[in-house]
């Protein structure tokens, strides 16, 4: 009964410490975009680290999440420092590995103060005004984004970069002391950063860039394992869908499952 006992326990050991050598730690990272991804030491970090942390965190594995300017994540993930970039469209990071499912829809939009009536009609609406976008930022639009590459290669005063971790609330900043006149980003990002501010009655949706895009957990191409990760996730996220705990998260951060919209 004892040697029984023993070799049960030694065993459970071996089991235990062959799964301990398995798991790996996945760091994930990218600037505040929230309600998708926010602070890494909040209770509410965003509904997409939530989603990842829960779906690798059955696999084995263990996810922790760093703040980093969107530029700074891209390289650190190039480098190997980093596993995946969250919020990218394929348009960010074409040659990285995304998964098979997105883990949200993004749509770009204009926004102006609350007294202005500008409205988009093509980049040439945009000759007397000053945009605001973030370093690295797609926005979904081919057209529109050659405009904002182009202008910033040829160093124009019509666009300006924010940068660093929190770069929308410095656009914001900028467009209400009229250091700029246009604002592009997600709408949801927008809308959900204006509340935090207290900003909401100061600025206003003035029109529609994009049509909605895919974004995702995206993994380099330089990692062996970046595969297997979005295999992981992919999977991952349709069984959360479908157990009804995909849709606990979003609704913690006030959202629908984006596949409904």
């Amino acid at each position: 009964m004892t040697l029984q006992l023993n070799r049960t326990i030694l065993l459970l050991v071996i089991v235990l410490f062959t799964t301990i050598l398995m798991a790996d730690t996945i760091i994930l990272a990218a600037d505040p975009w929230m309600p998708y991804n926010g602070q890494s030491d909040s209770s509410n970090p965003g509904y997409c680290i939530e989603i990842a942390k829960a779906v690798f965190q059955k696999a084995g594995h263990k996810v922790t999440y760093q703040v980093l300017p969107f530029s700074r994540a891209i390289q650190d993930a190039s480098n190997g420092k980093v596993n995946g970039v969250v919020g990218a469209a394929k348009t960010d990071v074409p040659d990285f590995i995304f998964p098979v499912n997105e883990i949200g829809i993004s749509s770009s939009k204009f926004f102006v103060k609350k007294n202005s009536t500008w409205k988009y009609d093509g980049v040439k609406s945009l000759k007397n005004e000053k945009l605001g976008v973030v370093q690295d930022y797609t926005y979904g639009d081919e057209t529109f984004d050659g405009f904002v590459e182009e202008s910033i290669k040829n160093h124009s005063t019509n666009v300006e970069v924010a940068r660093g971790d929190a770069p929308l609330e410095k656009l914001i900043n900028m467009l209400l002391a009229d250091r700029i006149s246009v604002v592009v980003e997600d709408g949801l990002v927008m809308q959900y950063t204006l509340k935090h501010l207290g900003k909401t009655n100061d600025i206003k949706l003035a029109s529609s860039l994009s049509d909605a895009s895919k974004v995702y957990i995206a993994f380099p191409p330089n990692n062996p394992k970046s595969k297997e990760y979005a295999k992981i996730l992919s999977d991952g996220i349709s069984d959360m869908r479908a157990s009804g705990e995909l849709k606990k998260i979003m609704v913690k951060y006030g959202l629908t499952d984006w596949a409904g919209k």
